[in-house]
Formats: structure tokens, sequence, C-alpha cells
């Protein structure tokens, strides 16, 4: 999962982070770590996404969890080791990081890679996302080009407003025009083969469930 590069005549250790999220969304990622560079789409087989993480706030935030037979949609970023433990700080003890083996949706090719999972006394089924949270989930995956028919269930899925309105702005804010365009690195790749999925227990049997042997 991790890998070198030179800076300087720096060692410099480089792993990869799939995000499912609100961190797929460039500009909130940058504006969290700005040593993030998106590397392409990728999905991520026997996983379902929820929003059953509490959060500080007391909404519903991202998770994933293991589902026979479903499959998940997010983007792979390339990044410093010392960046990803920077991570770990910001996600806090709402999660846990671990191993994972996504796919890439351009180039076909299985990533070791790390992502964040909510442990059990961590979740609530019945938790709903603020408005604003869903949307910056929504406008990362449109920003990386993830397949349309989940990027529309994801936004099916039910909000309710934010009752502090500074942070509602905040949200909004990372939304503008300039929060994050998508970098050189994703724009312009299509999507690869589909598969089916799952979004808070809803089975979308449209297409295969099943993950490619990954080559690693």
């Amino acid at each position: 999962m991790t890998g070198s590069g030179a800076a300087a005549g720096v060692l410099i250790r480089i792993t990869h982070y799939l995000a499912y999220g609100s961190n797929m969304h460039t500009g909130r990622l940058r504006a969290r770590l700005s040593s993030v560079c998106a590397v392409e789409g990728a999905r991520l087989g026997h996983h379902r996404l929820t929003f059953d993480k509490r959060g500080r706030d007391g909404s519903g935030k991202c998770n994933i969890v293991a589902t026979p037979d479903a499959c998940l949609f997010g983007v792979l970023f390339r990044l410093p080791v010392s960046a990803l433990i920077a991570l770990d700080a910001i996600e806090g003890r709402g999660y846990v990081r671990i191993a994972v083996r996504p796919v890439g949706l351009d180039s076909g090719r299985g990533y070791r890679a790390w992502c964040y999972r909510a442990p059990a006394r961590a979740r609530i089924p019945a938790l709903v996302p603020f408005d604003w949270y869903r949307s910056l989930v929504v406008a990362g995956a449109h920003m990386h080009r993830l397949p349309d028919d989940y990027i529309e269930d994801l936004q099916c899925t039910p909000t309710r407003s934010d009752p502090n309105r500074f942070r509602r702005r905040r949200g909004q804010r990372l939304l503008a025009p300039n929060g994050g365009p998508a970098s050189d690195a994703t724009r312009g790749f299509a999507p690869g083969p589909k598969s089916g999925w799952l979004i808070d227990g809803h089975y979308r049997d449209r297409y295969h469930a099943g993950t490619p042997h990954i080559a690693l």
C-alpha cells in the first residue's frame, strides 16, 4: 500500500486513500490536506455505503459496511504517509482505518489502499445526514465521474436541514465553484464497467455485483 517518491533528494513514502463520502470532493479534502492528488474513480466490492456514522454535530456521516454481493464507488487519492497519519487525527476516534483493495474504474487496476470505517459503537442506523453534507458527497461523485445511477441513488438519500446556520454556510461555501475543481488527474476519464451496489441497505440489481480478480 506504500511506495516512494523523491522531492529535493528526500525520500517520501507514498500511499493510496479511498474516499467514499464528503472527502471525494476535492475542495473538501484539500482544505484538510494540501498534499493529495486524485488518481481515479474506483469500486470496492463486498461493501455498501451507509450514512449511519454519528458525526460530532449529531448528524449521519458516510460509512461502509461489509456486505456480500454489494459494491460501492469512491475516489482514489495518492498522498504521503505523513498526510494519512494527519487524516487519522482529522477523522477522529469515530472511524478506524482499514486496508482495502479497490479497483480503478479507468485503469481496471487493483490497488492496495486505506479507507475509514466506523466501529459499531459509533453507528446509529436511524441517523440522517444534513442536506449540505449529502450535497458534498454528490458533488464529489460528479466531480470524479462516478456512475450516473450511483449518483442518482446518492441524491435520493433522505436529509435534514442543519439548524446551525454558521456550519451550514461553511458547508455551502465548499460547494462554490472555487471549492475545488476536478484535477487534471481525473478530468476526462470515463468509468469502466458498472457493478451492482447497496446504499443504505437498498440493493440495486442493475449490474452484476462481482469484483474482478485483483492482481497486486
